[in-house]
């Protein structure tokens, strides 16, 4: 996503911060190692499989309720990534309001990089995610920084009646189910990578 108005002293800050704590001793990043019955940390989270080995550290920012701030690396890296992660917020809210508010699809582009499926099922299948992968360098590290922006867990998910009209016989290709049944379902259907979507929500033809 280009053109998203946050300020590149806000991204390099928070780039710079991540850079310098994976170069921290082993020994160190593990003091905020992730729990085995969590997902915010450091560590691994769901690696069942070689493709999914990765040095990673996750954090729940928002709703502020469900930061686990003894899982954080210290300043500078919480000032850098609260900041970051503010303006991000507000980019993600932006978008989800040009989706409601237009109809008309536009709005959707920008979602492609959040969640694989989601956007997918709002476009009616016009928008198709694509699913990530890095290739190792052995010469130099690799860094990737994603901000996932999800709906509650309560919230249903199916097509734009905008985007069903535009569709060829204005017919639905998925149904009605909600983000938490969707969630569930495809991380138990991971390795099926992409065909999730249609085993989860496709409507049978």
């Amino acid at each position: 996503m280009v053109n998203h108005g946050v300020a590149t002293e806000f991204t390099k800050g928070m780039k710079s911060s991540a850079k310098k704590f994976f170069e921290l001793p082993l020994e160190e990043k593990n003091k905020i190692a992730m729990p085995p019955n969590d997902i915010q940390g450091y560590g691994h989270s769901h690696a069942d499989q070689i493709l999914d080995l990765s040095d990673k550290l996750v954090l729940v920012v928002y709703p502020q309720q469900y930061r686990k701030l003894d899982v954080w690396p210290p300043s500078p890296f919480r000032e850098a990534n609260d900041t970051c992660s503010s303006e991000l917020r507000r980019i993600g809210e932006e978008l989800v309001r040009s989706i409601s508010n237009n109809g008309d699809g536009e709005g959707c582009t920008p979602l492609l990089a959040s969640r694989v499926g989601t956007t997918y099922i709002w476009s009616n299948g016009k928008y198709k995610s694509i699913e990530h992968r890095v290739v190792t360098n052995e010469s130099k590290a690799i860094i990737s920084y994603s901000t996932i922006y999800i709906p509650h867990r309560d919230v249903d998910i199916e097509p734009l009646d905008q985007m069903v009209l535009e569709s060829p016989g204005s017919l639905p290709l998925f149904k009605n189910v909600t983000y938490g049944y969707y969630l569930k379902q495809t991380q138990e259907m991971k390795k099926q990578g992409k065909a999730h979507v249609h085993e989860v929500a496709k409507i049978a033809s």
